[in-house]
């Protein structure tokens, strides 16, 4: 392996394809899991909404960010996907402990709302630890881990900063819509392709931030924020598990995972002098497109193994 070559041994144990991969996807299964964690999410960010006046307090927080944890986990215990402790692969590592970690602390987060520092300390810690726990297994020498953990790091720490400011400027529904797409565009070629029960992953993670843009668009006044954190770490892991323990190449993995920052698109000076409406489709075209190249790309690297399974 050349010195510069960061592709890593892969991490757990990802399963090889199927002879077809409808001998184990049950699409009436999935839609079922997908449903039922959008309707958790849905009511509970709906309820708290309405119950919260004009500023999302703490009951709200905690009843949106228990509606968005219980809905993710219901539908992968629908999907039969809930791994059991100890945790042997990576699924089991996120499931069982990056998971529930996420979700505590933005519990204590909305309980503690003051400092904000000590907030933002506690999601540092999250983000710190999301790499490590995921790829507990490696070959790298040090410095190729302390770079490659480090990356990771920054990486969602950055885009978990973003996407907290940016919702705080709007309620738009395209910022969860761009993510529940971004997750059903690295979920589904990871089925297809190396890494079936770990993209699986990827479906009810989808309906659960579906069901957080469903409670956005309909409720009255303002859904409460607790949902970004735990969104943004599934996402990140759902990403890191299709690059180091399936075939997802390093270059569209990052695309995918910055493009729902693109939102931001819509707050620039320029685009401040349209109406809502254009605003709101603006911010869905930033973030989807790129989304959509390299779901399309995807889709070709999958079905057709000669093509190069990394950029130049």
């Amino acid at each position: 392996m050349n010195e510069l070559d960061f592709e890593p041994e892969k991490m757990g144990p990802p399963e090889e394809p199927p002879a077809s991969v409808t001998d184990l996807f049950d699409p009436a299964a999935a839609l079922i899991a997908m449903a039922m964690a959008a309707a958790t999410a849905a009511i509970a960010s709906l309820a708290t909404a309405r119950s919260s006046g004009q500023r999302a307090n703490r009951f709200a927080q905690v009843g949106c960010l228990l509606g968005v944890g219980g809905g993710f986990a219901l539908g992968c215990w629908w999907l039969e996907i809930w791994p059991s402790w100890p945790p042997a692969h990576d699924r089991g590592w996120f499931l069982l402990v990056l998971w529930p970690a996420v979700v505590l602390v933005e519990a204590v987060n909305a309980i503690l709302s003051r400092p904000r520092w000590l907030g933002w300390l506690l999601r540092a810690g999250i983000a710190a630890s999301a790499g490590p726990v995921l790829l507990y297994v490696s070959s790298w020498s040090t410095w190729q881990t302390a770079l490659i953990l480090g990356g990771l790091t920054l990486g969602l720490l950055v885009e978990w900063f973003l996407l907290t400011k940016l919702v705080e400027r709007t309620s738009s529904p395209a910022i969860p819509v761009s993510l529940t797409v971004t997750a059903l565009c690295v979920g589904v070629p990871m089925m297809i392709g190396s890494y079936f029960t770990g993209g699986m992953l990827g479906l009810p993670l989808a309906g659960t931030l579906a069901g957080v843009a469903l409670a956005t668009a309909l409720a009255p006044i303002r859904v409460a924020k607790s949902w970004i954190g735990p969104g943004t770490v599934g996402l990140f892991a759902l990403v890191v598990m299709g690059h180091f323990s399936g075939t997802l190449p390093a270059t569209w993995a990052i695309i995918l995972f910055a493009s729902p920052v693109l939102g931001w698109m819509g707050e620039l000076p320029w685009f401040r002098d349209l109406q809502a409406w254009q605003r709101e489709l603006l911010r869905f075209c930033f973030a989807l497109t790129p989304i959509g190249a390299a779901a399309w790309l995807l889709t070709f690297a999958v079905r057709l193994p000669s093509l190069p399974q990394s950029l130049p």
